[in-house]
């Protein structure tokens, strides 16, 4: 994955995203705004994501006034993407989308930091079925604010 653009067409405005892969494993990228034609406003905050075993374990958010950083852990069973074609191509676009932090595994503890001082800690627990995969993803109750993911499989 090179960039996306995502297009808001109730206003006529789009973000475009431009990844550029280090030759360290890491990952930059820059936000642009514009218009739907055009995005080349660079915002001031980029971003670095650090990948282990196809899976994003740090994303850094650096900006002029602040820098915050989440790190994510992961569990040892199946995701449920894991043999999705293409899902590990388009990771960094959808780590946060529908709960789809991992490609391989599954997201089991998201920490945030402000500054370099913790901010907070989401811990997740599991329900799996028979082959591994998880049926629900729950916040534990140190968590805060409730959290609950349900996955269904179907043949």
């Amino acid at each position: 994955l090179e960039q996306v653009v995502k297009l808001k067409l109730q206003n006529s405005t789009a973000t475009k995203m431009v990844f550029t892969y280090n030759s360290n494993g890491t990952v930059d990228a820059l936000n642009y705004t514009g218009t739907l034609e055009s995005q080349t406003t660079l915002s001031t905050v980029s971003e670095k994501y650090f990948i282990e075993n196809n899976d994003i374990v740090r994303i850094e958010f650096t900006g002029s006034m602040s820098q915050t950083a989440m790190d994510f852990e992961y569990d040892a069973a199946n995701n449920p993407m894991r043999n999705v074609t293409g899902m590990d191509k388009i990771k960094l676009h959808t780590y946060d989308s529908d709960g789809r932090y991992g490609i391989t595994k599954n997201l089991k503890k998201v920490t945030t930091y402000f500054a370099t001082v913790q901010s907070s800690q989401v811990d997740f627990e599991f329900v799996y079925d028979e082959n591994n995969y998880p049926l629900t993803r729950y916040s534990s109750e140190t968590s805060p604010g409730p959290f609950s993911y349900n996955f269904e499989y179907y043949k």
